[in-house]
């Protein structure tokens, strides 16, 4: 009798166990992990009332004027500058503090000087436009970026 017993239990809940929905596994899926894209391209921008055109890279921020242009990386404090005006002043440096350099073919001097504010270190290039002789351009910024942006400084108009 228990043995029969056992076998319509076991029978009985073979059956019982067919209407019981199954559930689905849950498996969590991993979530794609993002990749850095270290590489930047280059792009070209030219401020046009002061004829000067550069390359900087996609991930500096590029914030426009009429006769100036700053650009600014992300997570850096350093900015650089472009500015164009009659007669921007030369810091007045010792020249232990100027280095002879050349950019777009116009040698010239580079300024290295400290903001007032904080000591933070900054570079500076002003040259008399060669095509427009009643403008100055000044160039202000340090690090890497700032002497890459200056290899690629043309003068335009």
């Amino acid at each position: 009798m228990i043995g029969l017993a056992l076998v319509a239990m076991f029978l009985f809940g073979l059956n019982i166990g067919r209407f019981i929905p199954r559930a689905t596994p849950n498996f969590i899926q991993p979530s794609p992990v993002p990749t850095l894209n270290t590489s930047t391209e280059n792009r070209s921008y030219t401020i046009n009332d002061c004829g000067v055109s550069f390359t900087y890279q996609s991930n500096q921020t590029l914030t426009e004027a009429s006769m100036a242009a700053t650009l600014a990386t992300e997570g850096i404090s350093n900015k650089i500058a472009v500015a164009c005006a009659p007669e921007i002043p030369r810091p007045p440096l010792p020249p232990e503090k100027t280095e002879d350099v050349e950019v777009a073919g116009i040698k010239t001097k580079l300024y290295h000087d400290a903001s007032a504010k904080d000591g933070t270190p900054i570079d500076a290039i002003v040259i008399d436009h060669p095509k427009n002789p009643k403008l100055d351009v000044g160039f202000f910024g340090y690090g890497e970026e700032f002497k890459k942006l200056l290899m690629t400084v043309q003068f335009i108009n």
